[in-house]
């Protein structure tokens, strides 16, 4: 029997591919899909005001959001940071797009951590930057890989901690080595810290912005959705220098004048209410997921140092094809490494879900393999 699902042609992700093939079947399914840490109670949240869907917010983000994000940055990093460093955006993603456009010059390369998210590769290569793809193994340090791939024309760096999918940390020897090269360079360099909420081997979260006084060069990304468990508000920001961010603000503003106003005060009261919740269930998950894993049949995984999920390698030769027998035969749905740049052979293990959907999903995966090989 022929397995396929997904379009290797399409322009839509296989992951978003294989949702839309759920829609459509009305059998019971079983999502090991989203690495968003799930919440087991009913957030409540104050009624919406008229006014919140009756006006634009600010343009820069709404003072109350700004304000709460300020105090999470001081709690959670000791970080010192005035409201005027801080523009909300719609997710990460949006950040990073604003980023990356705004630090564009022609003919600028940008080095990338890979496995890598290809939703970032596809928002580099519209706009015109040229990619050069890094690997770091458990015992490379950063900073000593970065500056093997200098070439000219290098403008931005990208990175990810905790890194999605691994879960790889980058430690505060390494950015404080990484950060002083790149300014040497000239380089920016945006950190992506969605998940810095979640870190395992005992490590304190690290933001880079508390190793240096001037933020020229330096922008951190950060979101609602995984440290909050909240992606549909779509609220993600930026901090760094404040002339930055007043740019920043223009730019945003002439896209789409302002993020939504009801989503910036439901955020302001969730980040209020604090994510211990989630951050405790994801926590007690990192052990519980890795020996649920251990049913599996011939499959090798790290278990991570942060973030929300482990990823598997499984011995199969198509992943793809594979991932599309589990949804048909055995209705599982999972996230594969073709949602990866340069990665494959591997499945996404999210953690901080229902246990038994997480038994279930793994019970499943064993038969799966047991037959496929």
């Amino acid at each position: 029997m022929s397995y396929s699902v997904v379009d290797r042609h399409s322009p839509l992700s296989f992951l978003q591919q294989r949702l839309n093939y759920t829609s459509k079947i009305e059998c019971p399914l079983t999502f090991l899909v989203e690495n968003v840490p799930q919440w087991f109670k009913i957030l409540h949240f104050s009624p919406i005001l008229a006014k919140n869907i009756t006006s634009y917010a600010n343009c820069q983000g709404e003072m109350e959001l700004l304000e709460a994000i300020r105090q999470r940055e001081a709690q959670h990093y000791d970080l010192q940071v005035n409201s005027d460093q801080i523009l909300v955006t719609n997710g990460a993603f949006h950040g990073i797009s604003l980023l990356t456009r705004y630090l564009f010059q022609s003919g600028s390369k940008v080095l990338c951590q890979t496995p890598v998210l290809d939703s970032i590769e596809k928002i580099l290569r519209s706009q015109g930057y040229e990619i050069i793809y890094f690997s770091v193994n458990e015992n490379d340090n950063y900073a000593d890989v970065l500056q093997q791939q200098m070439q000219a024309g290098i403008r931005l760096i990208y990175l990810n901690s905790p890194h999605n999918p691994t879960g790889r940390i980058i430690s505060k020897a390494e950015w404080e080595q990484l950060l002083k090269w790149a300014v040497q360079c000239n380089i920016a360099v945006i950190a992506d810290l969605v998940y810095d909420s979640f870190i395992f081997d005992g490590s304190y979260p690290l933001n880079p912005l508390v190793l240096q006084q001037d933020w020229q060069n330096l922008f951190v990304v950060n979101s609602m959705s995984k440290n909050y468990g909240a992606p549909g508000l779509r609220i993600g920001w930026i901090v760094t220098d404040s002339l930055h961010i007043a740019m920043l603000t223009s730019q945003l503003e002439a896209e789409c004048i302002s993020v939504c106003t009801s989503s910036q005060y439901q955020a302001v009261e969730l980040i209020k209410q604090g994510n211990s919740e989630l951050v405790t269930n994801v926590t007690a998950d990192w052990l519980f997921v890795q020996q649920q894993l251990a049913i599996l049949p011939n499959v090798d995984f790290k278990a991570p140092a942060g973030g929300t999920q482990y990823f598997v390698n499984l011995p199969v030769a198509d992943i793809e094809v594979f991932a599309d027998f589990m949804l048909i035969e055995y209705g599982l749905v999972l996230v594969t490494s073709g949602n990866y740049v340069k990665s494959k052979g591997a499945v996404r293990i999210p953690l901080g879900q229902a246990r038994e959907t997480v038994v279930h999903g793994i019970e499943l995966l064993a038969k799966g393999l047991n037959r496929w090989c």
